[in-house]
């Protein structure tokens, strides 16, 4: 493996793609404690600004995976390049689940420093919410070639995980603030890492590589 052209990769996605949406991402995060008390919480109620607000970082995140190559000079351009394109993308979903995991961290810590009673479930399970919903996110945007569908797929499966909320089981996104069985989280896991999957297959069939 060529790990200069890959460092080579990661900075000029990083650079171009990855910090206006990382920036969005923080925001969310900063918005937390103006939104939600984020002191003295039970551990139901640590869960939720986690599951109801700064998961929407995950989608801010994620859905953006694909969009640079939306425009099609830039489609043709990576595609002219050794590296392949699904490969490219790759690397941008490895970083972006390192930031994500980065703000959950951060905000979980916060919150244990403002005396709430949060563990290593709330930032297992905040990240696994923000995992999912960015994942639907990712997944819409790449089969329709639109980040805009893939937001708003996000929008609408959080929509959908309030109304009905335990009956999605493993796929609500508000599990921990449901109450609902730890393990929910792995599954939830689970489905992000097969969305995710999905997502990659559908760009891969759309773009005949």
């Amino acid at each position: 493996m060529d790990f200069s052209r890959q460092a080579k990769i990661v900075s000029v996605n990083l650079r171009y793609n990855f910090l206006p949406h990382f920036a969005i991402a923080c925001l969310i995060a900063l918005a937390v404690p103006t939104i939600f008390s984020i002191s003295s919480l039970t551990e139901r109620g640590a869960a939720q600004p986690l599951e109801y607000l700064l998961s929407f970082a995950g989608a801010f995140l994620f859905t953006p995976i694909f969009y640079p190559e939306q425009n099609k000079n830039v489609r043709d351009l990576i595609r002219s390049k050794r590296t392949g394109y699904l490969s490219v993308c790759l690397v941008r979903v490895v970083y972006s689940a390192a930031a994500l995991a980065v703000i959950v961290g951060a905000m979980v810590l916060t919150m244990k420093l403002c005396e709430s009673a949060v563990t290593w479930r709330h930032f297992a399970g905040g990240y696994a919410s923000a995992l999912l919903l960015g994942s639907v996110g990712l997944f819409f945007a790449g089969a329709s070639g639109n980040v805009t569908a893939g937001y708003m797929a996000s929008v609408i499966y959080y929509l959908a995980g309030y109304a009905m909320k335990e009956k999605l089981g493993a796929a609500c996104i508000f599990s921990m603030t449901l109450g609902m069985d730890f393990s929910c989280k792995y599954g939830s896991l689970a489905i992000a890492a097969l969305v995710t999957a999905a997502g990659f297959f559908a760009v891969h069939i759309k773009s005949g590589r």
